[in-house]
């Protein structure tokens, strides 16, 4: 599994999930967010940077949350259950499409170099 960031001007982060592991509020915040508000703090300011997610127990969770909050990073409220406002479905998905369609990998790091390119 893949978490995938992305701005309105592109991909910004890919960060891979060990085979086997699961998505937990400190996987999230140590290595998604902190990996990713690096990233975008070179080329803008966090404390105008609005986050948006799905309600997923660990982008939900209290350690997230105080994280975001000390970072001066506001979220974009998500309503329960709206599966159909993700923009995910709407960007994201369709250039993953595009990207890996007709390929085959070998293993998961050159499905991982090919999400980055």
């Amino acid at each position: 599994m893949f978490a995938i960031f992305f701005m309105k001007s592109g991909f910004n982060t890919v960060i891979p999930l060990e085979n086997g592991k699961t998505v937990t509020a400190n996987w999230y915040t140590n290595e998604c967010l902190s990996t990713v508000l690096k990233q975008v703090k070179q080329r803008r300011r966090l404390n105008d940077l609005i986050i948006h997610h799905d309600n997923a127990s660990a982008h939900e969770a209290t350690q997230t949350m105080e994280y975001l909050e000390s970072q001066r990073v506001k979220l974009m409220g998500h309503p329960a259950y709206s599966a159909d406002l993700s923009p995910c479905d709407f960007w994201l998905f369709l250039k993953i499409k595009e990207q890996l369609r007709g390929k085959d990998f070998q293993d998961f790091s050159e499905l991982q170099g090919a999400l980055e390119e």
